[in-house]
């Protein structure tokens, strides 16, 4: 079958630790670009079916789904690991601690739909 690929940019302003909201229309994630200079920390998620309510993103285990990542590095996602999501912001750092960035960073985000 045929996929659609949507580029879409999660930016994470100076002093922030969220980036802000990512419509992703149901499409599943397949890879994130990160930016050189990430200040060093995990990635976990926010979803939302409407874009206004967030909560975190949670695995079929009741783990918080956290990526191990570096600075300028291309992450490739375990198919079904980030699907059939509507709206999504990523965190830097954990639900717990998160990690203030620097300066403003802008993640890649690749997706997917089978059509």
């Amino acid at each position: 079958m045929p996929t659609i690929t949507a580029v879409n940019t999660a930016s994470i302003a100076l002093g922030a630790s969220v980036s802000g909201a990512v419509q992703l229309n149901g499409q599943a994630l397949r890879s994130i670009a990160m930016p050189s200079g990430w200040d060093a920390a995990v990635l976990t998620f926010q979803a939302s079916e409407d874009g206004a309510n967030w909560l975190d993103l949670y695995d079929e285990n009741g783990a918080v789904v956290t990526l191990q990542t570096a600075a300028a590095r291309r992450l490739k996602l375990p198919h079904g690991l980030i699907d059939s999501i509507n709206w999504l912001r990523v965190r830097s750092g954990t639900p717990g601690a998160t990690v203030t960035q620097t300066v403003q960073r802008d993640l890649v985000l690749i997706s997917r739909a089978y059509v």
